[in-house]
């Protein structure tokens, strides 16, 4: 099991086993490796097991917060007993989407628009969600992968006007915002007081690191700039930290 680099240790150690904990996770990246298909996915070996042991603990609740669909969220992780899911960015927290009449021919015609894109693109593809789509370049060539990119950010700015985030060879619009942080600030509004321990590995997830105070730990899952004060390298090292949050916890 990869060892945890000693700051962090020294972090997961003075968290307080009576003070209530949340422990909020990005999947692709940090739970589970990146894979050219995103349904290939799968949670990281020992992954699963370190869940169980954290959904155990006292005191402690586990929410993974993913840009992914929920219903995707859900099958490819394994985790739907064992965790809180939360899908697209925050949008989806267990309810059904209801899309007004305008927001609904809004993302008819960027999904339109966007299909004319990776057309022209072998290897690009969109990923349905209930507010938006995401277009996924990680199969194609650079100059391919960059053009599409570029013309798909474009349609946002363009009526109808979309939300837009961007990730490693993915980039998302949406007729409603996608913000990690407001997501999990809606999480911790009806618990003042809890801490909250947060990993993830794309820039998408910088919105919910953004939202935590000083007696929090954020950590970064990979490399890339990050406000997080901890860094990791990968989902290997992910299971021996969430194994370490859970023995400090009791479980």
């Amino acid at each position: 099991m990869a060892p945890i680099p000693p700051d962090l240790a020294l972090a997961i150690d003075g968290l307080d086993p009576d003070q209530a904990l949340l422990v909020a996770l990005d999947f692709d990246g940090t739970l589970a490796h990146l894979v050219p298909q995103p349904a290939d996915a799968q949670p990281a070996p020992g992954v699963l097991a370190a869940l169980q042991r954290l959904a155990a603990a006292p005191r402690t609740d586990v929410v993974i917060i993913s840009g992914r669909a929920l219903h995707d969220l859900a099958q490819v992780s394994g985790a739907a007993d064992l965790a809180l899911l939360v899908g697209s960015h925050g949008q989806e927290q267990g309810t059904v989407v209801a899309l007004s009449p305008d927001e609904s021919a809004a993302l008819a015609r960027l999904r339109q628009a966007a299909d004319r894109v990776t057309a022209t693109a072998p290897g690009a593809w969109r990923e349905d969600k209930p507010a938006g789509f995401a277009v996924h370049v990680r199969a194609c060539g650079p100059d391919d992968a960059e053009r599409v990119v570029a013309a798909v950010r474009e349609l946002a700015g363009r009526p109808p006007t979309a939300h837009v985030v961007e990730g490693k060879a993915i980039i998302e619009l949406s007729v409603r915002p996608l913000d990690k942080g407001a997501a999990l600030r809606a999480l911790l509004a009806g618990h003042p007081g809890r801490r909250v321990l947060f990993a993830g590995d794309d820039v998408t997830d910088e919105a919910a690191m953004a939202v935590l105070g000083e007696r929090d730990i954020t950590i970064k899952v990979g490399p890339g700039p990050t406000i997080a004060r901890h860094r990791i390298a990968d989902p290997a090292e992910m299971v021996a930290l969430l194994a370490e949050v859970a023995r400090v916890r009791g479980a």
